[in-house]
Order: structure tokens, then C-alpha cells, then sequence
């Protein structure tokens, strides 16, 4: 062979040339990023409470249900309640007529300005205690305060409940919150609206982006780092509050070969 190629076989001069590729010089924009951890937190949540002292009637939910806001979750006893709202309006038309009569009555001087202004507060308390005994009729029911997803069921048809007795736990989790730190030195590149990039070791080969919705005012004297927040929508409900995610900020662009 190497004589073949004209050279001799121990001085590697009749080795054929190597292979290259060539291409283009071509210029390409990459993304200046920061790096950092976080667990997800949901933007809004709250236990359920009863507002007002019953006995439980129905309960309206199952456990983990996605509730829409003003959903009824919980209706306690309302038979005296209804019964006292009753009570009150019987009580307001009669001193509506009563008030009626003592105005009439005054016109023609048959009564007096003060006995036509007792006619008139008594008129108005009994107005006042119907609002009051359909609030507490309103209060029977529970309600979700805003969309959600329920947690655990703490209570149970026919138990006796006091104001303020949890009913269950309700999150909000159409968009959830990441909370992560950023070295002090680049407080100077972070911004609200910029773009944030996640894993999530639950879903290894998908990328979920959210934007900064809140940069800290202060970088902590103990490590350094400004806290910053993104949000990231969950309409697709993949994403769990408590989820541990990679974080990548995207601070800037810029142009290389």
C-alpha cells in the first residue's frame, strides 16, 4: 500500500488527508439566563369556614372537586332561620300599615308630629331586623369565595358546627407562583414581565414558561440574594402547589457567530 502511494510505510507520509466539514460563519442570537430553584405556591388559599352556629344539612362538594366561585359547598338547618325571616317581614308590613295610619291620621291632626315619629322608628327597626334575619338565613349557606380546588372534607352531614368551624381547604391553582432567589450582583437585569423558563423532575421532558410578576426591594444581608416571583398559568392543572422546579430567568439577548 505504501508503495502504492509513492511513500514509505514507517513515516505515515502516504496516510490519506483527515476529513473536516466546513460551513458558513452565520450569526445566531442566544439568551443570557440565571439560574435558580423554587417550590410552587398558590396564589390564593384559604379554609372554608362556617360563618354561623348549625347543624349541618347537606354537604354539596366531593373531595379534590374544582369549584366555580360562589358555589354552594356547604347548607346548614334553615328551618327556624326561615321561620324568623318570616316572622320579620309580618313584623315590617304591620308597622308599615300602623305608620300608614298615624300619617293619615295626621293630616288631620287627630295625632301628634311625635307619635308619627315613633310610628316611623318603629317602622325602621322592624326593617333593620329583617335584614338582620336574612343575613342570618344567607349565612346557613356556605359558599366558595373564589375558583378553586377543594382539599380534604372536615366535616360531616348532621355534626353541629360553630362560626368560624373549618369545612375544607380551597386553592386556587389555575396559575400558580415561583419563588426564587437571584444573586445580589444581578439585581441591575431583572425585571417585571421577563420570561422564566422551568423543569419539573414530575415532567422531565416538558418546559413550562411563566413571567416575573414581583422582584424584591431588598437583597437579603444574610445570603445576598434579591427573593423574585413568577407566575406561571395552569389551565391544563400539570402543575401541583408544592412542586419543586429548575428555574431559568431570561435577562437579556445577545448576538454571537
Amino acid at each position: 500500500w505504501s508503495e502504492a502511494v509513492g511513500g514509505d510505510a514507517g513515516d505515515g507520509r502516504g496516510r490519506p488527508p483527515p476529513l473536516v466539514e466546513t460551513a458558513r460563519a452565520e450569526r445566531a442570537t442566544i439568551s443570557e439566563r440565571i439560574s435558580a430553584t423554587g417550590t410552587l405556591t398558590p396564589p390564593e388559599r384559604v379554609t372554608v369556614a362556617a360563618q354561623t352556629a348549625g347543624r349541618i344539612a347537606s354537604i354539596q362538594f366531593e373531595e379534590g372537586d374544582a369549584v366555580r366561585k360562589d358555589q354552594v359547598l356547604v347548607i346548614l338547618e334553615r328551618e327556624r332561620a326561615e321561620a324568623a325571616v318570616e316572622e320579620a317581614a309580618a313584623r315590617v308590613e304591620q308597622q308599615s300599615r300602623a305608620l300608614a295610619r298615624r300619617r293619615t291620621l295626621g293630616q288631620r291632626d287627630f295625632v301628634s308630629e311625635s307619635e308619627i315619629d315613633l310610628a316611623e322608628a318603629d317602622a325602621e327597626a322592624a326593617r333593620a331586623a329583617l335584614r338582620i334575619a336574612t343575613e342570618e338565613l344567607a349565612n346557613l349557606v356556605v359558599e366558595a369565595p373564589f375558583a378553586g380546588v377543594l382539599g380534604r372534607r372536615l366535616v360531616s352531614p348532621g355534626a353541629f358546627v360553630e362560626p368560624g368551624a373549618p369545612i375544607a381547604e380551597l386553592t386556587r391553582v389555575r396559575s400558580l407562583d415561583l419563588l426564587f432567589d437571584v444573586p445580589g450582583k444581578a439585581v441591575g437585569q431583572v425585571e417585571l414581565g421577563q420570561t422564566v423558563e422551568a423543569t419539573t423532575p414530575a415532567f422531565p421532558q416538558q418546559t413550562f414558561t411563566g413571567q416575573v410578576t414581583f422582584v424584591g426591594t431588598q437583597v437579603s444581608e444574610a445570603t445576598r440574594t434579591l427573593p423574585v416571583e413568577a407566575t406561571f398559568n395552569n389551565e391544563n392543572g400539570l402543575l401541583k402547589p408544592g412542586m419543586y422546579l429548575r428555574a431559568e430567568l431570561i435577562v437579556g439577548e445577545r448576538q454571537v457567530v
